[in-house]
């Protein structure tokens, strides 16, 4: 209990500060796929989710499904949406995933960024507003109509559903 609370509490430090102030979220200099660079600094004025995974992860899959959907939907982040997906998983393993599953979007090999974003659970989600603030962070998946209207409203709640026996 106590080591899930302490990782739920990163979390919620890496969004709000003692304050109650949105933080700017860790910069970064990365190589995706392609070989193109990207960095926060680089997107301001635009919404940036990003997106943890790994292959192994069936909720990664499902939600990286989606995300290739809206990645193509909304312009391949050459309007004021951007998608980076980050793995830390071996090259040569990500590369037979990206060519077998065929993603388009930005996926970044690194194992450090984890770190700095406090990754825990897979998939995570981070959602970056325009200033370069930290809006949500969402541990686990996030559905297509979700991540639509996330993409509409940065601020929307995403209810989490009863389980019931």
């Amino acid at each position: 209990m106590k080591k899930y609370l302490f990782y739920f509490l990163l979390i919620f430090n890496l969004s709000i500060n003692s304050f109650g102030e949105l933080v700017t979220a860790p910069d970064f200099k990365l190589k995706d796929q392609y070989g193109i660079e990207h960095s926060l600094e680089k997107y301001k004025n635009k919404k940036v989710f990003l997106i943890f995974w790994t292959s192994w992860c069936k909720y990664c899959e499902d939600t990286l499904e989606d995300i290739q959907q809206l990645y193509k939907e909304n312009g391949e982040n050459k309007k004021d949406i951007i998608f980076l997906t980050f793995n830390n998983e071996e090259k040569k393993d990500l590369k037979k995933v990206l060519k077998e599953k065929k993603y388009e979007f930005p996926v970044i090999n690194n194992k450090i960024i984890f770190y700095q974003y406090y990754v825990e659970y897979f998939p995570t989600n981070y959602i970056i507003d325009e200033k370069g603030k930290v809006v949500q962070s969402i541990a686990g998946q996030i559905n297509k109509e979700n991540l639509k209207k996330l993409i509409k409203n940065q601020n929307y709640k995403i209810e989490k559903k009863k389980v019931t026996n």
